[in-house]
């Protein structure tokens, strides 16, 4: 079940990206090469990787906070193996990852 939400939520983004006139494949672990030719992609707030959640921290001098990442981050990029809907993660923001599936999956019913 899952599966399909997740799916729903890969053909919306391609949907959003095709707008943006912008190449994008939902399998693409990354951004195209060539984006930052149309504008500066700011990565905190466009394709947060949280393998670096604390080199973002620190360079924001604790401004970065989940806090501040949950009211200003569009993009959550889970990079590497370790995914948030795996029993065995770790990371801290696996716990947001299950509080943003539980309120879509509120939205879908």
């Amino acid at each position: 079940m899952r599966e399909k939400y997740i799916d729903l939520a890969i053909h919306k983004l391609a949907v959003a990206f095709a707008s943006l006139d912008l190449t994008f494949h939902p399998m693409n672990t990354g951004v195209p090469g060539d984006i930052t030719s149309y504008w500066p992609v700011n990565d905190v707030i466009w394709n947060y990787d949280v393998r670096n959640y604390p080199k973002y921290l620190i360079r924001s001098t604790g401004k970065n906070n989940l806090n501040w990442i949950m009211q200003n981050t569009s993009v959550l990029h889970f990079c590497g193996k370790h995914k948030p809907w795996q029993d065995d993660y770790k990371n801290p923001f696996r716990i947001l990852y299950l509080h943003y599936l539980n309120r879509m999956m509120r939205k879908i019913k």
